[in-house]
């Protein structure tokens, strides 16, 4: 039986987190570990935290890591990941709530094919009172997939068509322990998938095992959804952009990891440089299109960039149409077509 290690990532989720840790000690699998990064919250989340594990039954697999400055997410997540101990990584945030079955299932898959890295799960929505928003998140993935390393393409093949929803993400240890610490990215999940991929595969499974709370106040895109203030939400799409360009710089320095351990070799090397490069284009256009501080000569400059890696894809001249269209359009329009919601 693998050893699985759910890392509980808490900050500021007083209202939620009785429940999102209920739900993670009431998990139906033995070779457990819980450790909560809980950062320096300046509301009453720590104080819940030790409530709940007080005299709690499984409060013995619980490591409640000592407080620290606030750390931010990156730096949280990786300090709660070197204190753990398990073969699999789960992440779970303090506003979300896994089903029982989460860690058994996951654990199975990832037991059943070690050519599997990374395996994220169908999930529901629900609101700041657990109401149900949208019941399946990936409407077009009915089935189970596993997802390789595309051989060519552009940026926009970045992840192989892999789904990339970081609050149901499990991974293999060795995507931490291979590569290294996250220091240029602004999440876990984007840069964990593109290893995994780089390693093996990624598995979807549409089993719905977890609700992924959308309250105002994530940090994923789940929180970009207040349009009384068309311009801060427009801001906030497009500085959503901005930092996974940023983050294409984890990706190249994973990938030259990668190659110098000998993952892989040189001509995957030069495609995936290629893809990393027109995805930072991508990006580019995104944050450029949405920003209403962008300037239009910015705006063709990124397009220009984008064609120059991309110009022979439908996918790029698809991308650069709508983005312009979005560009030229009043606010109103570009909220509704650049909503996170699915």
């Amino acid at each position: 039986m693998l050893k699985v290690s759910i890392i509980f990532i808490a900050y500021n989720q007083a209202e939620y987190v009785e429940a999102a840790l209920r739900s993670a000690l009431d998990q139906e699998y033995a070779n457990l570990e819980i450790l909560i990064g809980e950062d320096a919250s300046t509301d009453e989340t720590r104080d819940i935290i030790e409530r709940v594990l007080a005299g709690h039954p499984r409060r013995d697999i619980v490591h409640l890591i000592p407080v620290e400055p606030n750390l931010g997410l990156i730096r949280n997540w990786e300090r709660v990941v070197r204190l753990s101990s398990g073969e699999i990584l789960i992440a779970q945030a303090g506003d979300d709530i896994s089903m029982p079955q989460r860690v058994a299932r996951i654990a199975e898959i990832f037991a059943n094919d070690v050519k599997i890295q990374a395996v994220f799960s169908q999930v529901s929505i629900i609101d700041a009172h657990a109401e149900v928003m949208h019941r399946n998140y990936e409407k077009n993935r009915p089935n189970f997939a596993t997802y390789s390393r595309l051989p060519q393409g552009t940026g926009f093949d970045l992840w192989s068509g892999a789904p990339v929803v970081g609050a149901c993400g499990a991974y293999r240890r060795r995507l931490f322990e291979d590569f290294g610490p996250l220091s240029l990215a602004h999440s876990e999940d984007e840069p964990y998938v593109y290893r995994a991929l780089l390693l093996g595969l990624v598995a979807y499974t549409p089993e719905i095992l977890l609700q992924w709370r959308w309250h105002g106040g994530n940090l994923s895109v789940g929180s970009l959804t207040d349009e009384h203030y068309p311009d801060e939400a427009l801001s906030k799409r497009a500085k959503s952009y901005q930092m996974r360009q940023k983050g294409c710089e984890q990706y190249a320095s994973d990938l030259m990891t990668a190659f110098t351990r000998g993952f892989i070799d040189a001509p995957v090397l030069k495609i995936e440089l290629h893809k990393i490069e027109s995805a930072k284009a991508i990006q580019e256009l995104g944050s450029h299109t949405l920003d209403p501080k962008a300037s239009f000569g910015k705006w063709l400059g990124a397009a220009g960039r984008l064609l120059r890696f991309s110009y022979r894809t439908s996918a790029a001249w698809g991308f650069l149409f709508r983005s312009m269209i979005k560009r030229l359009a009043p606010k109103a329009f570009k909220l509704k077509h650049s909503r996170p919601n699915r």
